[in-house]
């Protein structure tokens, strides 16, 4: 009976042991293809400058360390929350895209398109309103469930938004992005 207990016992450790390697090995994919994308973003002048160094190792350390401590931190959360952190911020990316079309249909009329919505520009406006609707209903959805994950997603956007208007910003500009296109 001893044997059998030491049997499982070391079967069990080397399936945990498996099951570790196999997370940090997808954590180590994660943190460079993150940093790799990064670091591209920031070699086209789309982010800060600082993320577009490449030491002598010849990868994005920079970028590394920083989605290491942005894990770090959101390690501490519970998962639900992060859950409902990252729809607040999806929803908000998905109505300012959906904002786009009407945008794009009155500023470019000309502007060469692949396709052609029915209507016109009436078409260009009514398309979005249902995903602009359903993007609305999660938001409000989230702020009804728990006030926390309100306030950390209201921060984090303000926070973008801050950086992104530092970034439109002529001093602030060299230092975020340094070659950053002008647009």
């Amino acid at each position: 009976m001893t044997n059998n207990t030491h049997a499982v016992t070391r079967s069990l450790t080397h399936s945990l042991s498996l099951l570790q390697a196999s997370t940090m090995g997808t954590y180590i994919t994660y943190l460079h293809t993150s940093a790799t994308a990064l670091y591209s973003l920031s070699e086209n002048g789309m982010a800060p400058k600082i993320f577009s160094s490449l030491p002598q190792l010849k990868a994005p350390v920079v970028g590394m360390i920083f989605f290491t401590m942005t894990t770090a931190v959101l390690v501490n959360f519970e998962f639900s929350i992060l859950i409902q952190i990252e729809s607040f911020l999806y929803c908000i990316h998905a109505i300012l895209l959906c904002s786009c079309l009407p945008r794009l249909r009155i500023k470019e009329p000309d502007m060469e398109r692949p396709f052609a919505l029915p209507f016109g520009l009436v078409g260009a406006i009514l398309v979005p309103i249902l995903p602009m609707l359903i993007g609305l209903a999660s938001i409000a959805s989230i702020f009804y469930a728990s006030y926390l994950e309100a306030v950390i997603s209201i921060g984090l956007l303000i926070i973008g938004g801050v950086v992104y208007i530092c970034a439109k910003v002529k001093p602030w500009r060299l230092l975020l992005c340094g070659y950053c296109r002008d647009s």
